[in-house]
Protein backbone atom coordinates (compact mmCIF):
# COMPACT_ATOMS: atom_id res chain seq x y z
CA UNK A 1 0.00 0.00 0.00
CA UNK A 2 1.70 3.23 -0.79
CA UNK A 3 1.84 6.71 0.48
CA UNK A 4 -2.15 7.45 -1.63
CA UNK A 5 -3.95 4.24 0.22
CA UNK A 6 -3.61 2.14 -3.15
CA UNK A 7 -2.51 -1.16 -3.57
CA UNK A 8 0.64 -1.61 -5.79
CA UNK A 9 2.66 -4.82 -6.99
CA UNK A 10 6.12 -4.38 -6.03
CA UNK A 11 7.69 -7.31 -5.88
CA UNK A 12 5.55 -10.09 -7.74
CA UNK A 13 4.80 -10.98 -11.22
CA UNK A 14 2.14 -12.14 -10.84
CA UNK A 15 -0.79 -13.09 -8.10
CA UNK A 16 -3.70 -16.02 -9.10
CA UNK A 17 -6.45 -17.64 -6.87
CA UNK A 18 -8.32 -20.49 -7.88
CA UNK A 19 -12.28 -20.62 -7.91
CA UNK A 20 -12.83 -20.37 -4.54
CA UNK A 21 -9.83 -18.35 -2.80
CA UNK A 22 -8.54 -20.89 -0.90
CA UNK A 23 -5.24 -21.35 -3.16
CA UNK A 24 -3.54 -18.59 -4.19
CA UNK A 25 0.05 -18.91 -6.40
CA UNK A 26 2.67 -16.16 -6.35
CA UNK A 27 5.28 -15.88 -8.93
CA UNK A 28 8.40 -13.55 -8.43
CA UNK A 29 10.00 -11.94 -10.98
CA UNK A 30 13.16 -13.27 -12.53
CA UNK A 31 16.41 -11.54 -10.93
CA UNK A 32 15.54 -10.43 -8.20
CA UNK A 33 18.69 -10.11 -6.57
CA UNK A 34 19.42 -9.20 -2.19
CA UNK A 35 21.77 -7.24 -0.99
CA UNK A 36 24.44 -10.60 -0.29
CA UNK A 37 24.22 -11.10 -4.14
CA UNK A 38 21.54 -14.22 -3.35
CA UNK A 39 18.79 -14.60 -6.24
CA UNK A 40 15.53 -13.96 -4.76
CA UNK A 41 13.79 -17.88 -5.08
CA UNK A 42 10.14 -18.88 -4.02
CA UNK A 43 12.60 -21.04 -0.87
CA UNK A 44 13.15 -17.23 0.35
CA UNK A 45 9.12 -15.86 0.29
CA UNK A 46 8.36 -19.69 2.10
CA UNK A 47 11.07 -18.55 4.46
CA UNK A 48 9.53 -15.64 4.99
CA UNK A 49 6.19 -16.18 5.90
CA UNK A 50 7.26 -19.20 8.28
CA UNK A 51 9.65 -16.71 10.33
CA UNK A 52 6.61 -14.18 10.53
CA UNK A 53 4.60 -16.88 11.42
CA UNK A 54 6.81 -19.04 14.39
CA UNK A 55 4.58 -19.68 16.97
CA UNK A 56 7.09 -19.31 19.19
CA UNK A 57 8.26 -15.75 18.04
CA UNK A 58 5.64 -14.76 15.92
CA UNK A 59 6.19 -11.44 13.79
CA UNK A 60 3.93 -8.26 14.31
CA UNK A 61 2.30 -9.50 10.82
CA UNK A 62 1.44 -12.54 12.25
CA UNK A 63 -2.17 -11.87 12.74
CA UNK A 64 -2.28 -10.87 8.71
CA UNK A 65 -1.51 -13.80 7.97
CA UNK A 66 -3.10 -16.44 10.22
CA UNK A 67 -5.03 -17.62 6.67
CA UNK A 68 -2.21 -19.53 5.48
CA UNK A 69 -1.77 -23.25 6.07
CA UNK A 70 2.19 -23.38 6.51
CA UNK A 71 1.97 -27.55 6.30
CA UNK A 72 0.20 -27.23 2.60
CA UNK A 73 3.04 -23.88 1.24
CA UNK A 74 4.53 -25.36 -2.00
CA UNK A 75 7.00 -24.23 -4.47
CA UNK A 76 6.17 -25.26 -7.67
CA UNK A 77 8.89 -23.75 -9.21
CA UNK A 78 12.12 -21.75 -8.56
CA UNK A 79 9.96 -18.42 -8.95
CA UNK A 80 6.53 -20.03 -8.26
CA UNK A 81 4.38 -20.52 -4.55
CA UNK A 82 1.30 -21.96 -4.19
CA UNK A 83 -0.24 -21.26 -0.87
CA UNK A 84 -3.08 -23.80 0.27
CA UNK A 85 -5.32 -21.79 2.84
CA UNK A 86 -6.87 -22.80 6.08
CA UNK A 87 -10.51 -20.99 4.32
CA UNK A 88 -11.02 -19.07 1.34
CA UNK A 89 -9.57 -15.57 1.52
CA UNK A 90 -10.13 -12.64 -0.40
CA UNK A 91 -7.70 -10.22 1.07
CA UNK A 92 -4.41 -12.30 0.52
CA UNK A 93 -2.85 -9.45 -1.75
CA UNK A 94 -4.05 -6.77 0.95
CA UNK A 95 -2.58 -8.49 3.84
CA UNK A 96 1.04 -9.07 1.77
CA UNK A 97 0.98 -5.59 1.12
CA UNK A 98 -0.19 -3.91 4.34
CA UNK A 99 1.76 -2.60 7.09
CA UNK A 100 5.21 -2.14 5.81
CA UNK A 101 5.96 -5.07 7.63
CA UNK A 102 6.68 -8.12 4.95
CA UNK A 103 10.00 -7.60 3.38
CA UNK A 104 11.36 -10.79 2.22
CA UNK A 105 14.38 -12.18 3.46
CA UNK A 106 16.56 -14.74 2.28
CA UNK A 107 16.97 -18.28 3.81
CA UNK A 108 20.03 -17.65 5.46
CA UNK A 109 19.01 -14.52 7.11
CA UNK A 110 19.80 -13.76 10.25
CA UNK A 111 20.26 -10.53 12.14
CA UNK A 112 23.88 -10.20 12.00
CA UNK A 113 23.39 -10.47 8.33
CA UNK A 114 20.39 -7.84 7.71
CA UNK A 115 19.68 -7.96 3.86
CA UNK A 116 16.32 -7.91 1.76
CA UNK A 117 15.70 -6.66 -2.14
CA UNK A 118 15.26 -2.85 -1.66
CA UNK A 119 17.09 -0.13 -3.44
CA UNK A 120 18.99 0.48 -0.29
CA UNK A 121 21.06 -1.59 1.49
CA UNK A 122 22.74 -1.59 5.15
CA UNK A 123 25.92 -0.28 5.21
CA UNK A 124 26.23 0.32 9.06
CA UNK A 125 24.39 0.28 12.13
CA UNK A 126 24.90 2.05 15.50
CA UNK A 127 22.36 1.27 17.49
CA UNK A 128 20.45 3.57 18.93
CA UNK A 129 22.17 6.12 17.09
CA UNK A 130 22.25 6.07 13.24
CA UNK A 131 21.75 3.64 9.97
CA UNK A 132 23.98 4.11 6.69
CA UNK A 133 22.59 2.75 3.96
CA UNK A 134 23.91 2.92 0.27
CA UNK A 135 22.04 2.41 -3.11
CA UNK A 136 21.80 -0.99 -4.35
CA UNK A 137 23.87 -1.43 -7.21
CA UNK A 138 21.67 -4.61 -8.37
CA UNK A 139 18.38 -3.31 -7.68
CA UNK A 140 15.75 -5.07 -9.40
CA UNK A 141 13.62 -1.94 -9.37
CA UNK A 142 14.22 1.63 -11.06
CA UNK A 143 17.39 2.99 -9.85
CA UNK A 144 17.29 5.09 -6.75
CA UNK A 145 18.26 8.63 -7.13
CA UNK A 146 20.29 9.10 -3.98
CA UNK A 147 23.89 7.10 -3.60
CA UNK A 148 23.42 6.88 0.16
CA UNK A 149 20.71 8.20 3.22
CA UNK A 150 22.06 8.14 6.48
CA UNK A 151 19.30 7.85 8.97
CA UNK A 152 19.78 9.52 12.09
CA UNK A 153 17.79 8.99 15.91
CA UNK A 154 17.11 11.49 17.85
CA UNK A 155 15.96 11.05 21.93
CA UNK A 156 14.99 15.16 21.73
CA UNK A 157 12.45 16.93 18.91
CA UNK A 158 14.05 20.33 19.56
CA UNK A 159 17.29 19.23 18.56
CA UNK A 160 16.13 17.60 15.52
CA UNK A 161 14.50 20.61 14.23
CA UNK A 162 17.48 22.70 15.18
CA UNK A 163 19.71 20.27 13.29
CA UNK A 164 17.32 20.76 10.48
CA UNK A 165 17.53 24.37 10.04
CA UNK A 166 21.83 24.67 10.83
CA UNK A 167 21.42 22.05 7.70
CA UNK A 168 22.50 18.93 9.61
CA UNK A 169 20.17 16.89 8.07
CA UNK A 170 17.96 17.49 5.20
CA UNK A 171 14.86 15.89 6.36
CA UNK A 172 13.01 14.44 9.17
CA UNK A 173 9.04 12.54 9.42
CA UNK A 174 6.71 12.84 12.50
CA UNK A 175 7.83 16.58 13.21
CA UNK A 176 5.99 17.29 16.11
CA UNK A 177 2.64 19.34 15.21
CA UNK A 178 3.32 21.49 18.15
CA UNK A 179 7.01 22.32 16.53
CA UNK A 180 5.04 23.65 13.02
CA UNK A 181 5.34 27.21 14.33
CA UNK A 182 9.34 26.91 14.60
CA UNK A 183 9.75 26.86 11.16
CA UNK A 184 7.12 28.89 9.86
CA UNK A 185 8.34 31.92 7.11
CA UNK A 186 11.84 30.22 6.52
CA UNK A 187 12.82 30.06 2.92
CA UNK A 188 14.88 27.67 3.16
CA UNK A 189 12.66 24.51 4.72
CA UNK A 190 9.31 23.32 3.99
CA UNK A 191 6.64 21.70 5.76
CA UNK A 192 4.11 18.87 4.49
CA UNK A 193 1.05 17.58 6.79
CA UNK A 194 -0.88 14.77 5.35
CA UNK A 195 -4.47 13.73 6.44
CA UNK A 196 -3.58 9.89 7.99
CA UNK A 197 -5.12 7.18 9.71
CA UNK A 198 -2.80 7.18 11.82
CA UNK A 199 -4.32 5.01 15.04
CA UNK A 200 -2.62 5.65 18.51
CA UNK A 201 -5.48 4.22 20.66
CA UNK A 202 -5.72 4.00 24.96
CA UNK A 203 -6.65 0.31 25.15
CA UNK A 204 -8.65 -0.73 27.95
CA UNK A 205 -8.25 -4.21 29.07
CA UNK A 206 -11.46 -5.74 28.41
CA UNK A 207 -11.37 -9.36 30.03
CA UNK A 208 -10.39 -7.87 33.87
CA UNK A 209 -9.46 -5.18 35.78
CA UNK A 210 -12.06 -1.69 35.91
CA UNK A 211 -12.89 -1.63 32.47
CA UNK A 212 -14.38 -5.35 31.90
CA UNK A 213 -17.54 -3.70 33.01
CA UNK A 214 -18.54 -2.24 29.67
CA UNK A 215 -20.48 0.46 31.45
CA UNK A 216 -17.21 1.80 32.64
CA UNK A 217 -15.75 1.57 29.32
CA UNK A 218 -18.56 3.54 27.38
CA UNK A 219 -18.71 6.34 30.23
CA UNK A 220 -15.11 7.00 30.02
CA UNK A 221 -15.78 7.40 25.98
CA UNK A 222 -18.68 9.41 26.92
CA UNK A 223 -16.34 11.79 29.48
CA UNK A 224 -13.82 12.44 26.30
CA UNK A 225 -15.11 16.39 24.73
CA UNK A 226 -12.89 15.23 21.21
CA UNK A 227 -12.93 18.97 19.77
CA UNK A 228 -11.26 19.56 22.75
CA UNK A 229 -8.40 16.56 22.26
CA UNK A 230 -8.30 17.77 18.85
CA UNK A 231 -7.37 21.52 19.70
CA UNK A 232 -5.46 20.93 23.03
CA UNK A 233 -3.68 17.73 22.18
CA UNK A 234 -2.78 18.45 18.63
CA UNK A 235 -3.36 22.16 17.90
CA UNK A 236 -6.25 21.74 15.83
CA UNK A 237 -4.08 19.39 13.20
CA UNK A 238 -6.11 16.66 13.68
CA UNK A 239 -9.57 15.29 12.44
CA UNK A 240 -12.33 14.11 14.95
CA UNK A 241 -12.17 10.18 15.93
CA UNK A 242 -14.72 8.00 17.85
CA UNK A 243 -12.55 5.23 18.64
CA UNK A 244 -12.59 3.39 15.22
CA UNK A 245 -9.97 2.95 12.91
CA UNK A 246 -9.18 3.09 9.10
CA UNK A 247 -10.63 6.54 7.94
CA UNK A 248 -8.97 6.00 4.83
CA UNK A 249 -10.97 2.78 4.18
CA UNK A 250 -13.66 2.67 1.43
CA UNK A 251 -15.64 0.57 4.39
CA UNK A 252 -15.14 3.06 7.29
CA UNK A 253 -18.03 4.00 9.17
CA UNK A 254 -18.35 7.47 9.58
CA UNK A 255 -22.13 7.24 10.75
CA UNK A 256 -20.71 6.09 14.17
CA UNK A 257 -20.15 9.43 16.20
CA UNK A 258 -20.18 9.69 19.96
CA UNK A 259 -21.07 12.48 21.59
CA UNK A 260 -19.67 14.46 24.41
CA UNK A 261 -21.94 13.78 27.05
CA UNK A 262 -20.57 13.69 30.78
CA UNK A 263 -23.70 13.29 32.51
CA UNK A 264 -24.50 10.02 30.57
CA UNK A 265 -20.86 9.03 31.66
CA UNK A 266 -21.43 9.67 35.07
CA UNK A 267 -24.76 7.14 35.30
CA UNK A 268 -23.17 4.47 33.77
CA UNK A 269 -19.92 4.94 36.27
CA UNK A 270 -22.68 4.53 39.13
CA UNK A 271 -24.80 2.00 37.71
CA UNK A 272 -21.47 -0.22 37.26
CA UNK A 273 -20.67 0.90 40.66
CA UNK A 274 -17.53 2.87 39.75
CA UNK A 275 -18.29 6.07 40.95
CA UNK A 276 -15.17 8.05 41.97
CA UNK A 277 -13.01 5.29 40.26
CA UNK A 278 -9.20 5.70 40.21
CA UNK A 279 -6.70 4.38 37.75
CA UNK A 280 -3.56 4.36 36.01
CA UNK A 281 -3.09 5.16 32.49
CA UNK A 282 0.51 4.18 30.70
CA UNK A 283 1.78 6.21 28.43
CA UNK A 284 4.69 6.86 26.75
CA UNK A 285 6.27 10.08 23.82
CA UNK A 286 6.34 7.48 20.88
CA UNK A 287 4.01 9.84 18.76
CA UNK A 288 3.13 13.55 18.99
CA UNK A 289 0.68 14.45 20.96
CA UNK A 290 0.30 10.97 22.41
CA UNK A 291 1.22 12.28 26.35
CA UNK A 292 -0.85 15.51 25.80
CA UNK A 293 -3.84 13.68 24.46
CA UNK A 294 -3.45 11.46 27.91
CA UNK A 295 -3.58 14.86 29.87
CA UNK A 296 -6.49 15.74 28.20
CA UNK A 297 -8.36 12.50 28.89
CA UNK A 298 -7.11 12.47 32.68
CA UNK A 299 -8.56 16.20 32.96
CA UNK A 300 -12.23 15.57 31.38
CA UNK A 301 -11.80 12.89 33.97
CA UNK A 302 -11.32 14.80 37.40
CA UNK A 303 -14.86 16.91 35.58
CA UNK A 304 -16.79 13.56 36.22
CA UNK A 305 -15.43 12.22 39.59
CA UNK A 306 -12.40 9.97 38.17
CA UNK A 307 -8.91 9.80 38.65
CA UNK A 308 -6.87 8.85 36.14
CA UNK A 309 -2.92 9.21 37.31
CA UNK A 310 -0.90 8.91 34.40
CA UNK A 311 2.19 6.83 34.40
CA UNK A 312 4.58 7.86 31.83
CA UNK A 313 7.22 5.59 30.25
CA UNK A 314 10.18 5.83 28.03
CA UNK A 315 9.32 5.50 24.21
CA UNK A 316 10.92 1.99 23.87
CA UNK A 317 9.03 0.58 26.25
CA UNK A 318 5.87 0.99 23.78
CA UNK A 319 6.22 -3.09 23.60
CA UNK A 320 6.93 -4.10 26.87
CA UNK A 321 5.33 -6.19 29.56
CA UNK A 322 4.30 -2.83 31.47
CA UNK A 323 2.46 -1.85 28.27
CA UNK A 324 0.78 -5.03 26.89
CA UNK A 325 -0.45 -5.82 30.37
CA UNK A 326 -1.86 -2.77 31.79
CA UNK A 327 -5.55 -2.26 32.79
CA UNK A 328 -5.08 0.99 31.12
CA UNK A 329 -2.55 1.52 28.28
CA UNK A 330 -1.71 2.82 24.82
CA UNK A 331 -1.22 0.93 21.54
CA UNK A 332 0.59 2.54 17.80
CA UNK A 333 -0.17 1.95 14.26
CA UNK A 334 -0.11 3.02 11.27
CA UNK A 335 -3.10 3.87 8.94
CA UNK A 336 -3.83 0.76 7.91
CA UNK A 337 -6.84 -0.41 5.73
CA UNK A 338 -9.99 -1.82 7.79
CA UNK A 339 -9.39 -5.74 7.39
CA UNK A 340 -5.81 -5.55 7.90
CA UNK A 341 -5.54 -3.71 11.23
CA UNK A 342 -8.44 -5.52 12.42
CA UNK A 343 -5.98 -8.39 11.50
CA UNK A 344 -3.36 -7.14 13.64
CA UNK A 345 -5.00 -4.87 16.18
CA UNK A 346 -8.36 -6.69 18.03
CA UNK A 347 -9.51 -9.21 15.92
CA UNK A 348 -9.73 -12.71 16.73
CA UNK A 349 -5.80 -13.91 15.15
CA UNK A 350 -4.49 -11.04 16.61
CA UNK A 351 -1.10 -11.65 18.32
CA UNK A 352 -0.84 -7.83 19.28
CA UNK A 353 -4.71 -7.69 21.06
CA UNK A 354 -3.84 -4.86 24.22
CA UNK A 355 -7.42 -4.87 24.73
CA UNK A 356 -8.14 -8.55 24.85
CA UNK A 357 -11.32 -7.79 22.65
CA UNK A 358 -13.23 -11.03 21.79
CA UNK A 359 -16.64 -11.39 20.69
CA UNK A 360 -18.24 -14.06 19.38
CA UNK A 361 -20.36 -12.69 16.76
CA UNK A 362 -17.13 -10.27 15.59
CA UNK A 363 -15.24 -13.39 15.03
CA UNK A 364 -18.15 -15.03 13.11
CA UNK A 365 -18.32 -11.54 10.84
CA UNK A 366 -14.61 -11.44 10.30
CA UNK A 367 -14.09 -15.07 9.22
CA UNK A 368 -17.10 -14.43 6.77
CA UNK A 369 -16.09 -11.49 5.29
CA UNK A 370 -12.40 -12.72 5.00
CA UNK A 371 -13.73 -15.51 2.57
CA UNK A 372 -16.28 -13.06 0.56
CA UNK A 373 -15.59 -12.22 -3.18
CA UNK A 374 -17.43 -9.15 -3.50
CA UNK A 375 -16.68 -5.99 -2.24
CA UNK A 376 -20.25 -4.62 -2.22
CA UNK A 377 -21.34 -7.56 -0.38
CA UNK A 378 -18.03 -7.12 2.45
CA UNK A 379 -18.87 -3.62 3.15
CA UNK A 380 -22.10 -4.35 4.90
CA UNK A 381 -20.56 -6.83 6.70
CA UNK A 382 -18.03 -4.46 7.99
CA UNK A 383 -19.71 -2.01 8.91
CA UNK A 384 -21.82 -4.47 11.42
CA UNK A 385 -18.14 -5.80 12.71
CA UNK A 386 -17.67 -1.63 13.24
CA UNK A 387 -20.58 -1.33 15.21
CA UNK A 388 -19.49 -4.42 17.82
CA UNK A 389 -16.40 -2.66 18.14
CA UNK A 390 -18.50 0.79 18.45
CA UNK A 391 -20.81 -0.85 21.33
CA UNK A 392 -18.52 -3.28 23.04
CA UNK A 393 -14.40 -2.59 22.32
CA UNK A 394 -11.55 -1.53 24.22
CA UNK A 395 -10.36 1.04 22.52
CA UNK A 396 -10.43 5.34 23.33
CA UNK A 397 -9.29 7.42 20.75
CA UNK A 398 -10.45 10.60 20.39
CA UNK A 399 -8.39 12.15 17.10
CA UNK A 400 -6.93 11.15 13.99
CA UNK A 401 -3.28 13.04 13.97
CA UNK A 402 -2.02 14.87 10.76
CA UNK A 403 1.40 14.04 9.70
CA UNK A 404 4.19 16.58 9.78
CA UNK A 405 7.23 15.94 7.48
CA UNK A 406 9.94 18.95 7.25
CA UNK A 407 12.44 19.05 5.08
CA UNK A 408 14.99 21.17 3.22
CA UNK A 409 14.08 23.05 0.22
CA UNK A 410 16.95 20.67 -1.39
CA UNK A 411 14.50 17.69 -0.95
CA UNK A 412 12.80 16.90 -3.57
CA UNK A 413 9.98 13.73 -3.67
CA UNK A 414 7.83 13.89 -0.98
CA UNK A 415 4.67 13.44 -1.17
CA UNK A 416 1.40 13.09 0.99
CA UNK A 417 1.24 10.11 2.91
CA UNK A 418 -1.61 8.52 4.33
CA UNK A 419 -0.09 6.04 6.56
CA UNK A 420 1.37 8.53 8.57
CA UNK A 421 4.66 6.84 8.51
CA UNK A 422 5.75 10.12 6.55
CA UNK A 423 8.45 11.32 3.83
CA UNK A 424 6.67 9.30 1.53
CA UNK A 425 6.01 6.14 3.46
CA UNK A 426 9.65 6.66 3.71
CA UNK A 427 10.17 5.42 0.11
CA UNK A 428 13.84 7.09 -0.31
CA UNK A 429 14.10 5.23 -3.57
CA UNK A 430 12.20 8.40 -5.08
CA UNK A 431 13.65 11.16 -2.99
CA UNK A 432 16.56 13.55 -4.56
CA UNK A 433 18.59 16.53 -3.96
CA UNK A 434 18.37 19.29 -6.13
Amino acid sequence: VGPDFLLNRSLAEEITPNATLDQWDVRLPAGVEFHNGKTLTAEDLMFTVRRILDPKSPGYAAGQLAFVDLDNMTALDERTVRFKLKAPFAFFELAFGDGGVMGVVPTDFSLDNLVGTGPYKIKSITPGQQIELVRHENYWGDRPILDEVVALNFKDDFARVNALIGGQIDAMNQLPLSMLKMLEGREDVSTLLSDTGLFNPFSMRVDEGPFADNRVRQAFRLMVDRDEAVAQAFGGNASVCNDLYSPMDPDYNGSLMRSHDPEKAKALLKEAGAEGMECTLVVAPVRFGMVEAAQVIANQASKIGVTVNIKKLEAAASRSPEVLDSPFSFGLFPGLSYHTMCAISDGPYSTLNSTRFADDEFKSLFDQVSAEPDAGNRHGIMQRMQEIQFDKGGYLLPAFPKAADAFSDRVKGVVPDASGLGLGRCRFGVLSLA
